[in-house]
């Protein structure tokens, strides 16, 4: 089968006359490598690795979620990822998610993909936050304190707390 596209590393020879191709798959790889991607993600990969950040922060959440009163984190594994699933008792996770929402905090609300499990927890629904590398301990703080003060807010006006 010939090339579709010359070019780079797919040509093994050329004279005048003639040209020959290298053997597949290379005959079909026309161009120069994508080198700027492959060091990109070492890059990226090696940043990943050495930003831990996520995982400080989830520990520091986990610790500050639990102080609110009605408030149940759902999977406590110690290497979990940087991803916390809570509920909060008389409260309707969508409830939560569009006050915080109302305050530029965005958390995750529903059955988030996993209705046998959130099932076997008891629920229908819950809500669900997520760290990344480019948040802080001051977003975690700004995310409980708001939350806490949600939570009262609505329990105080429900008869919970």
């Amino acid at each position: 089968m010939p090339p579709i596209q010359g070019g780079g590393d797919m040509i093994e020879e050329v004279y005048l006359e003639k040209t020959t191709y290298q053997k597949p798959p290379l005959r079909f790889e026309a161009g120069t490598p994508s080198i700027a991607s492959v060091i990109a993600l070492k890059t990226a990969l090696e940043f990943i690795e050495n930003n831990r950040e996520p995982d400080v922060l989830v520990g520091y959440a986990m610790r500050r979620l639990s102080a609110i009163e009605g408030l149940r984190i759902i999977g406590t594994a110690p290497q979990k990822g940087p991803i916390i699933t809570f509920h909060v008792e008389g409260i309707h996770p969508m409830d939560l998610a569009t006050l915080l929402d109302l305050k530029n905090i965005a958390i995750r609300s529903g059955h988030l993909c996993a209705q046998p499990l959130l099932r076997k927890f008891g629920l229908t629904a819950a809500a669900r936050c997520s760290f990344g590398i480019y948040n802080t301990m001051q977003d975690v703080d700004v995310f409980v304190d708001t939350l806490t003060q949600i939570v009262n807010t609505l329990g105080n006006r429900l008869g919970i707390r």
